[in-house]
């Protein structure tokens, strides 16, 4: 991501929504680590609003063989309601 992008993306948007965005575009799993990354923002804070998002049935929690820590996958349900609202849009 283009660092001015990335700024300002960081300045006009909460971390939760961009934790958000980031699992709306994450259909393989990856750590919270990565998604951290990805959304800009700390690890207790990226887990903080998945555990939000896995409460609503947006993400999935997963458990890998050989990887330790907490991965997360957007949830099956979750992309079939969004496009179902497309499709009805």
């Amino acid at each position: 991501m283009n660092e001015r992008v990335a700024e300002e993306w960081n300045s006009e948007t909460t971390p939760g929504e961009r934790v958000r965005t980031v699992m709306k575009r994450t259909y393989d799993p990856q750590s919270v680590a990565t998604i951290a990354e990805r959304a800009l923002t700390s690890e207790t804070t990226a887990r903080k609003h998945l555990g939000i998002l896995t409460d609503d049935g947006i993400v999935e929690a997963v458990s890998l063989a050989d990887t330790r820590g907490t991965w997360c996958k957007r949830a099956p349900r979750s992309v079939v309601l969004e496009r179902a609202g497309q499709i009805l849009d």
